[in-house]
């Protein structure tokens, strides 16, 4: 009781305990919203995509094995920042590496799904693009919280 009298005084007058500190640290993202995390971490995978893939083909390698080691790279950035950053309680272990190649091959099947009709019905392939990222950026958001990472 005494000790919960001075950690209340403490936190009144602005002192952190060592505990609420190392929860802080641990999680410098913990007070954002999720779904923003979740952003965050998706526009970060994509630069890294972008910096891997253009990196390498300026350095001679062909585009398509330049992509296919950019896909590569940062899908695993990609799981491992959302375990670290978006959805931070959740479990790890091999099944959730399968889980998530398996959204990755559907979101692949997806996107070129999405982008092919989209472009056969005449829309231009910024459009096309457009509406496959809307929608497998959203799907993809709750198959991760729900399936692959659920807390």
């Amino acid at each position: 009781a005494d000790d919960e009298a001075t950690r209340a005084r403490a936190l009144a007058a602005g002192h952190q305990s060592r505990r609420v500190r190392c929860m802080t640290m641990r999680q410098p993202f913990g007070r954002v919203p999720q779904p923003i995390r979740y952003l965050f971490v998706g526009g970060t995978t994509l630069l890294l995509y972008l910096a891997t893939s253009f990196g390498f083909a300026r350095l001679g390698v062909p585009a398509a094995l330049s992509a296919s080691v950019a896909v590569l790279v940062s899908g695993a950035f990609n799981l491992m920042a959302h375990v670290r950053v978006t959805f931070p309680g959740a479990s790890t272990d091999l099944s959730t590496a399968i889980r998530y190649g398996a959204l990755l091959g559907a979101n692949s099947l997806t996107a070129a799904g999405i982008v092919a009709l989209s472009t056969h019905f005449g829309h231009g392939l910024a459009l096309a693009n457009a509406l496959a990222l809307i929608v497998v950026t959203t799907t993809s958001y709750f198959v991760l919280k729900h399936w692959i990472l659920p807390a």
